[in-house]
Formats: structure tokens, C-alpha cells, sequence
């Protein structure tokens, strides 16, 4: 039986895939900003999460803390670097390369935190390794030292994002749903801040034409992108059914199964991932992302990896509760 964490990271690992997908089908479907779609979409679940929440204690102590903009900031820059990422590589290959944040893990965690690493964490790194590399070395030589310098920068934040959290005094001390959701909220809410403004201050920079991702994102909005309907309906709809629930558990899921499991867990993008784009092609809704045998070769590694340092962190835990349950002689 799985135990509650790795249920959350689950949960988290589904509704972030979910999130994917649903950015992609407003992708292809609208010719949309990101950056105005992604600072409506967090300002939109910060709004779920406060009608869920109601009334309830933890709101300004929450703002006041540094965890709540450090964890802001960082997730801006992230956002701003998987783009640039995507207009190197393909969706498929930039998931992947995202995966080797299982190494920066344990990297991170053994020089920085001093926290012990056991030999399938590892493991579970070298495997990480091991798959980047052979996605990496199918790149095209042209962006292959960019993409993977910037793969690498997005790795350590998203072990910094996740270590953050892990230490974030109001999410630690959260004991109900409604306050979760309304520590969540107040966490979105200022990021969502810094995502308007940085969209603000990217529209007053003017709209550069050759700034395209691909054939239907600009990378620099424009100040009609704060008022398309398309666009805000989308953001609203996309970050209050998907954003929402998945930052709701990703923050519990870093508490209660930590930093390093929920890494590990989160291999399983993906997968995930590609799942739901195949309930979603077969009803024509887009088209299915092409799977080639080298992102095979390199997601089969780095999941395996994963599922092994998953595997032996539960048994040793049910180990360890066993020994404590046993009556003393």
C-alpha cells in the first residue's frame, strides 16, 4: 500500500502533467502570450484556493515570509527559462532533460542540506545522468551546449523550488485543507504579482516581431494580450481546474514525503504526461507528440532510476515502522 506521500506526489506529478497538456491544447488551439496567460492562470488558482480556504489564519504571516517570495521569484525565472528551453527543443526532449533534477537532488541536498545519501539515491542519479545524456546527444549541435546549460539551470531551480517549500514555515505548520489552501493561496497570489508584472514590464518594452516561440507563442506581450478574451478565459479555466490543485499538493507533497522523494516521483512526468495527450488525441482534441526511440531509451533509464530510489526509501521506511511496532522484551 502506497503510503500518503507518495499519493500527494502522485497527485501532483498528474495534475502538473495535466497543466501541460491543457497549456499545450490553448497553445495550438489560440495564439495566446504566455507570460500574460501564465500570470492570469496563478492569479486565477490563487482565487480558487481562497474561496476554498474562506476565512482562516495564516494570510499575512504567509506574505511576510521570505520563503513565500523566494519560492515567487524562483518560479519566474523557471517559467521564463523552460520557454527559452522550449524554443531550443521539442516538449518531449525538454520533460526529459528536466529530469536531471534527480542528480541536482543529490547534489543539493548531500553538500548543501548534509543530508545523507544512500546508494540508490545514486543511483537514481547517475541514471538521470545516464538518460539526459543520451537525450542530449541527439540534439541538434547548434542549440546542444544552450539546451543543455539552461536543462541544467532549470534542474537546480526545481530542487530549489522544492527544498524552499519543504522549509516553508506556514505550509510546515498547515494542519487542515482549508489552511493549506489558503497558505497556497497567498503563495500564488504573490507570485502571480510577480508574473503581471514581469508581463507589465515586457509589453512597456515593446513587441519584438522575431521573438516567436514556435508558430503560435511571442515570447513579449502586448498591452491588447491583458484584455484578449481568449487568452484570459483560457488562463482562468486552465489555472483554476489544473494550477490549483496541483501547486495545492505539490506544496503538501514537499512537506510530508520531502525533497527527495517527490523528485523522484516526479520522473514520472513524462509518462503522465503522455498519457493524458493520448486520451486527449483520441478525441481529435490535438495531435500526439512524437515519442522517438531515443527519448524512449532516455525516459525508460531515468524512470528507473527513479522507481528504484522510490522503492527502497518505502522499504526502508516500513522497515524502520516494523521495528518500532514490535513489542519490547
Amino acid at each position: 500500500m502506497l503510503s500518503k506521500g507518495l499519493w500527494l506526489c502522485l497527485l501532483t506529478v498528474f495534475f502538473d502533467a495535466l497543466y501541460d497538456v491543457a497549456c499545450r491544447i490553448v497553445a495550438v488551439n489560440f495564439s495566446i502570450s504566455p507570460l500574460v496567460f501564465v500570470a492570469v492562470s496563478v492569479i486565477a488558482s490563487a482565487f480558487v484556493l481562497f474561496v476554498v480556504s474562506s476565512s482562516g489564519k495564516g494570510g499575512l504571516s504567509t506574505i511576510r515570509q521570505p520563503h513565500t517570495w523566494i519560492f515567487s521569484l524562483i518560479a519566474v525565472i523557471m517559467s521564463l527559462t523552460f520557454i527559452y528551453i522550449l524554443s531550443l527543443v521539442t516538449t518531449t526532449e525538454a520533460t526529459l532533460l528536466a529530469r536531471f533534477n534527480v542528480f541536482m537532488g543529490v547534489i543539493v541536498l548531500w553538500a548543501f542540506m548534509s543530508k545523507k545519501q544512500e546508494w540508490y539515491d545514486v543511483v537514481a542519479g547517475i541514471a538521470a545522468v545516464v538518460g539526459c545524456g543520451i537525450i542530449a546527444w541527439g540534439l541538434d549541435e547548434s542549440v546542444r551546449t544552450l539546451a543543455i546549460i539552461l536543462s541544467i539551470f532549470y534542474s537546480l531551480l526545481l530542487v530549489l523550488r522544492a527544498v524552499v517549500m519543504e522549509n516553508h514555515p506556514a505550509s510546515i505548520e498547515a494542519s487542515s485543507i482549508k489552511e493549506r489552501c489558503r497558505v497556497t493561496a497567498f503563495v500564488l497570489l504573490c507570485m502571480g504579482i510577480f508574473f503581471l508584472l514581469l508581463a507589465l514590464g515586457a509589453a512597456a518594452a515593446g513587441q519584438d516581431a522575431s521573438m516567436k516561440l514556435g508558430p503560435y507563442l511571442t515570447i513579449l506581450p502586448t498591452y491588447a494580450d491583458f484584455v484578449d478574451r481568449d487568452t484570459i478565459f483560457s488562463a482562468v479555466i486552465v489555472g483554476a481546474f489544473t494550477y490549483a490543485p496541483a501547486t495545492y499538493f505539490f506544496f503538501h507533497a514537499t512537506v510530508t514525503a520531502k525533497t527527495q522523494t517527490f523528485l523522484a516521483v516526479a520522473a514520472l512526468m513524462p509518462v503522465a504526461a503522455f498519457g493524458i495527450e493520448s486520451i486527449f488525441a483520441h478525441f481529435d482534441v490535438l495531435d500526439l507528440t512524437s515519442l522517438s526511440l531515443t527519448d524512449m531509451a532516455a525516459g525508460v533509464v531515468i524512470i528507473a532510476g527513479a522507481l528504484l530510489s522510490v522503492f527502497m526509501r518505502e522499504r526502508e521506511k516500513r522497515s524502520v515502522a516494523d521495528r518500532r511496532a514490535e513489542p519490547a522484551e
